[in-house]
């Protein structure tokens, strides 16, 4: 009997240090006060471990270790956000405000664990790409965003200085920064093109690649960088000679990797050139319209040439094995 009881003790105490502390919260109707069924709630650094309000628009969350944002959406509303303290909060109201009664001066969308801006279309209640297209607007105020527009990641970081016309990215300058402030990319738009000079940074302030392109926004030059400042490669494309492109490649100790040269850009032939780290010649290849075409060359360490293929539209038709 005192075995049994021992037991139970054990059994129940367990039980009593292994409680989950919740947040209780309920979303309702800013106008009408009725709940919202169905509205999405959930911590700002774990988007897919959220949960949905019921018909009493009611839920609940486990407590975090640390003080949070709390996000809560639900179509046709603005997007709420709220801080939750970990050592206070356990109970919460949120009153969504409908995007008829009063639009904000910006809209945000919820991306991973970062609020973004001007990938939604407000207006057609539809999802857009990552790069917007022509047609796929930016509101405020409901209405097609005009000027330059500044949008924020949660913590109140800016994310994006831009401009827009009837709510598109038109002109101007452009600005575009990683939360920890640390600026991501800088160039100018014109007509709704990249034009001119873009610079592209790492997280930790490291130029990782330069862009240039013409007033009608063609790339014309590209540069990327290893993250100790050497030229990784670098791509030219001269528009005005039938479209011949280039690119070249290095290795990180500075050593030529790649060499590859397009003619007519994406019709005709091309060649594609490899390289050892010693500069060893490693393969030639050709192409077509991007499919193997013509023949492939391989080489061994030495520059000996040990193999070669025949390719004819992406189709291998004869292999040769050269013997020393």
């Amino acid at each position: 009997m005192l075995r049994l009881v021992i037991i139970l003790f054990v059994l129940f105490s367990g039980t009593g240090f292994a409680q989950i502390n919740f947040l209780n919260g309920r979303v309702i109707d800013s106008l009408t006060n009725e709940p919202i069924q169905y509205a999405k709630v959930w911590y700002q650094d774990s988007i897919y471990n959220g949960a949905s309000t019921d018909s009493l628009g009611e839920f609940a969350l486990e407590i975090t270790n640390n003080d949070v944002f709390l996000i809560t959406s639900f179509m046709g509303y603005i997007i709420d956000t709220v801080k939750i303290f970990k050592d206070i909060d356990r109970e919460v109201l949120i009153k969504l405000i409908p995007l008829s009664a009063s639009p904000p001066k910006y809209f945000y969308i919820i991306a991973g664990d970062t609020i973004l801006y001007n990938n939604y279309d407000w207006n057609n209640g539809i999802q857009c790409p990552g790069t917007v297209p022509k047609g796929c607007k930016t509101y405020c105020n409901g209405q097609p965003c005009e000027g330059e527009i500044i949008t924020y990641y949660v913590s109140g970081q800016i994310y994006k200085i831009a401009n827009y016309k009837n709510g598109e990215l038109i002109e101007g300058p452009y600005k575009c920064y990683y939360e920890n402030g640390q600026l991501d990319q800088i160039g100018e738009y014109l007509d709704g093109h990249r034009i001119g000079q873009w610079l592209f940074y790492s997280e930790h302030g490291i130029l990782g690649a330069i862009m240039n392109y013409d007033s009608i926004g063609r790339l014309v030059t590209e540069y990327w960088f290893f993250s100790n400042g050497n030229l990784e490669g670098y791509t030219h494309i001269d528009w005005d000679s039938a479209c011949f492109k280039s690119m070249i490649t290095y290795y990180e100790s500075g050593k030529l990797r790649e060499q590859y040269f397009e003619p007519i850009c994406e019709k005709d032939s091309a060649i594609w050139i490899e390289y050892y780290q010693d500069g060893t010649i490693k393969s030639e290849k050709q192409y077509k319209s991007n499919i193997e075409h013509g023949i492939f060359k391989y080489y061994d360490v030495s520059g000996k040439l040990i193999r070669t293929e025949e390719y004819e539209m992406g189709k291998l038709i004869n292999t040769s094995t050269k013997k020393h």
